[in-house]
């Protein structure tokens, strides 16, 4: 998950905070961890790398909702690689806050 909107010092605050949310679920079957697009700077990570089962989509999508809800003007980028290679984009914009089946079929779509 990508902060394309946000400035480098966001991107790490949008990062961290949505990670403790996530974490704060409790989802057995989700892995969420910061990582850093760059190895030449300082920051903890501007990136998530989520690992989940498809039954975890769903609470995920919730705690996007949730996390998106409280921020008007931030945007995620989900990039997910397939095995042949190719990279699959998911946006999910602060409007989607208000539709969890949005949010979630986007996050499917990723898996």
């Amino acid at each position: 998950i990508r902060f394309d909107n946000a400035t480098k010092a966001q991107a790490n605050q949008y990062a961290n905070e949505l990670r403790e949310d996530l974490l704060d679920l409790y989802l057995p079957d989700v892995s969420v961890e910061l990582v850093k697009e760059s190895e030449d700077t300082m920051d903890f990570g501007t990136t998530l790398a989520i690992v989940l089962g498809t039954p975890a989509a769903i609470a995920l999508a919730k705690g996007i909702q949730t996390w998106l809800s409280k921020r008007p003007m931030a945007k995620i980028k989900i990039d997910k690689r397939k095995p042949n290679g190719e990279t699959v984009t998911i946006i999910i914009v602060a409007e989607d806050s208000q539709n969890l089946a949005n949010i979630a079929e986007a996050i499917q779509t990723a898996l």
